[in-house]
């Protein structure tokens, strides 16, 4: 987790060694409190998903114990309980489970107010040192989530900004933090929580940008070429704050592997904030002058493919990065959406259909992103169009789904973006009868499935 650092390492450590002499072991002793084992085994479950051939199968088991001793609780709440159900949430959104984190990220919310962290603390509170800095940790963790969350799933943000007055945690490495209080190695270093905050100031202008550039209600295009001007300023502002060791300054190839994750996190959400506050002025009246909004967005997007084309040059673990998916889908929309206003551009094209056949790979059984083929698919067909190419589509189905040459399924590319709301309730072809009738689909199928069950369907 480059950003998400959420928890005390050596806190966890100690509890890890203890769940392990008295559960695993059966040494005698007390055991843990259900919200910390259960935070012990998310933290084992994040670690084998990520490091495993098998992943979501080795580390499954881990995630159900720890469903099972979150089940166990009772008593007041403790921040180990709100800490255990967001670790939780990003183990959901990395094994492909959107809506089912945002169900659990809904009960961490919950808990994350009535711990009151959310507020800062008078400088007078009992708590001690580690406790006070995990609630600063937990909740700007907490709140990054939620803007990504809501971008992605399309949903009002649960953490209000206005409710909030929580200072960022303080810019030490964990082990300077003490029960009395931080107190200093003496090793002058960068410490690694700087990249957590700086992603928490960054998602928060992505925040602002949500809010102000997509809102419930109609803003002309004057207003909206106001706020791009302003918040690109607040960026720009964050861009040369960042420190030298996350600015990008230094080739990531001689930092250590945290720094190298937290440069490409931060890069990318930076490129995704640009693109949220610049992307509405693409299609503005003629009369307003949106060239340098327009080279933004664009100039964002290619950053992030040009990131992506790393990951795949270097055999980078793609599809675990939820992150990475969103943000790659993002990019690519707007790179077809310039092609189709200015039709040529061969290399750019070149390097658009080379990611999206692999954002297809990566998101093969995961039903949500469905929806970015559904897109991306129409803009390519658009983009081949106008440049005089012969339609070909790098499709999210699985291949098994594909139709025959003489019928369609429901999920193919069609003709146009209002047909693919019409034909989410047509069975299509004969081939989807039998499957209709166990599985009945709707407009709005993508939203309530994590995943498809056609792969099981099919081999029985």
């Amino acid at each position: 987790m480059p950003t998400y650092r959420f928890l005390n390492q050596p806190t966890v450590s100690a509890w890890l060694a203890e769940y392990h002499a008295v559960v695993v072991e059966q040494s005698p002793g007390q055991p843990l409190l259900p919200a910390r084992q259960a935070l012990v085994l998310m933290v084992l479950a994040t670690a084998v998903f990520l490091q495993a051939d098998d992943k979501t199968e080795a580390s499954e088991p881990y995630f159900q114990m720890a469903e099972t001793q979150l089940a166990r609780e009772s008593g007041k709440v403790r921040i180990e309980s709100a800490q255990a159900r967001l670790a939780m949430c990003l183990y959901l959104l990395h094994t492909s489970r959107p809506n089912q984190a945002w169900y659990v990220f809904g009960v961490t919310v919950q808990l994350i107010r009535a711990l009151g962290m959310h507020r800062a603390r008078p400088s007078t509170s009992e708590l001690d040192a580690i406790t006070a800095e995990c609630r600063k940790r937990t909740f700007w963790a907490a709140f990054s989530l939620d803007t990504y969350l809501s971008c992605i799933l399309g949903r009002p943000a649960l953490i209000h900004v206005d409710d909030v007055d929580q200072q960022f945690p303080a810019v030490v490495d964990d082990d300077e933090i003490t029960g009395t209080g931080i107190v200093s190695n003496g090793m002058h270093r960068d410490p690694v929580i700087q990249g957590s905050i700086y992603h928490s100031k960054i998602t928060g202008m992505a925040r602002k940008a949500l809010r102000e550039q997509y809102s419930v209600h109609n803003r002309s295009d004057a207003h909206k070429l106001e706020v791009a001007t302003r918040l690109n300023s607040e960026l720009a502002d964050w861009k040369s704050s960042l420190p030298v060791i996350l600015s990008g300054a230094v080739h990531p190839s001689s930092l250590v592997q945290i720094f190298q994750r937290q440069i490409v996190v931060l890069q990318m959400a930076h490129s995704l904030a640009l693109i949220l506050v610049n992307r509405p002025l693409l299609l503005v009246d003629r009369s307003i002058d949106n060239k340098a909004n327009a080279h933004a967005c664009l100039s964002a997007a290619r950053c992030i493919l040009d990131t992506v084309a790393g990951f795949v040059a270097n055999r980078k673990t793609f599809p675990a990065f939820w992150f990475t998916q969103f943000v790659t889908f993002n990019a690519l929309s707007i790179v077809y959406i310039w092609l189709i206003q200015r039709q040529r551009d061969e290399e750019l094209y070149g390097t658009a259909e080379s990611i999206q056949k692999h954002l297809a790979e990566a998101t093969i059984s995961n039903a949500p992103n469905l929806r970015y083929s559904i897109i991306l698919e129409e803009l390519q067909q658009e983009t081949r169009r106008l440049m005089g190419r012969k339609y070909q589509t790098h499709s999210l189905l699985p291949k098994e789904l594909h139709p025959s040459p003489s019928g369609g399924h429901p999920y193919a590319a069609p003709q146009n973006l209002a047909e693919n709301c019409s034909s989410a309730n047509d069975p299509g072809s004969s081939s989807w009868d039998s499957l209709n009738d166990d599985f009945q689909f709707d407009s709005d199928i993508f939203l309530q499935l994590d995943a498809f069950p056609f792969r099981t369907y099919l081999d029985v």
